[in-house]
């Protein structure tokens, strides 16, 4: 049998009840210098810094030191936040990945919640998605286990953040904004990609759009041998109103 890897003993991560006023407090600190900031990595890297100062004594870099790592992605359309464990030589380590996609979705007038705690925009729901998915790393950490739907991470969450919900209902937006598209096969559709315009046909649906654009060069081509390139394409990107040219 193969062993586990398995890593030296180092001291849990430790959290005490934080108090509704002392959570508020903490939150409009990291708001206030994360307000005019534009988010990116090095700027996730900045409100995960300024969230381990205020709620954890610097545990968690002390702890992680450079084993925690963050990124964005335009893929993912269901959920806000997601956290990996990764298994390396020896070691592993975490990456919390966002969802840059329904992040650009927020509007600041639908009161949205995200994980039991009100947010009027961007900023606040990304930080609230932050503090859930440190759940999950000390959680993971601390226990080689996580689980937002168990006791013990509700009741982490609900202590250190106020959290009463392990949802990221700010999802919705996103979901109802994909089925107003009402994208069928077969339709016409244009998208942006790496800052140009596309056109092209969808060919099949289901998290995303597989769509075929033509280029004379691409990679594709069908019976009558016009050529294509495949992109799949967010539902949250996609716009309908196209013109014929």
């Amino acid at each position: 049998m193969i062993p586990l890897i398995m890593r030296k003993r180092e001291p849990m991560i430790t959290y005490d009840k934080k108090s509704d006023s002392i959570i508020r407090n903490n939150r409009k600190v990291i708001y206030a210098k994360m307000k005019d900031l534009v988010l990116n990595i090095e700027n996730l890297e900045q409100l995960y810094r300024l969230y381990d100062d205020l709620f954890f004594n610097n545990q968690l870099q002390n702890q992680l030191a450079k084993k925690l790592s963050f990124s964005l992605s335009a893929r993912m359309t269901k959920t806000a936040g997601k956290t990996m464990r990764i298994r390396q030589k020896n070691d592993i380590a975490y990456e919390i990945r966002f969802s840059s996609v329904i992040a650009k979705d927020i509007i600041a007038s639908n009161n949205k919640s995200v994980a039991g705690v009100c947010v009027s925009n961007q900023l606040e729901a990304f930080m609230i998605v932050m503090e859930h998915e440190l759940c999950h790393v000390i959680e993971w950490y601390n226990r080689n286990t996580t689980n937002c739907k168990q006791k013990y991470f509700k009741q982490m969450a609900n202590d250190i953040f106020g959290h009463t919900s392990s949802y990221h209902e700010l999802t919705k937006e996103t979901n109802e904004r994909a089925h107003a598209t009402k994208v069928n096969v077969g339709d016409e559709i244009n998208f942006q990609y790496k800052g140009k315009s596309h056109i092209g046909t969808v060919v099949n649906i289901n998290k995303r759009a597989t769509v075929m654009v033509k280029n004379i060069f691409g990679r594709y081509k069908d019976t009558e041998k016009k050529r294509y390139d495949k992109y799949y394409v967010p539902l949250a990107h996609i716009n309908k109103n196209t013109e014929k040219i």
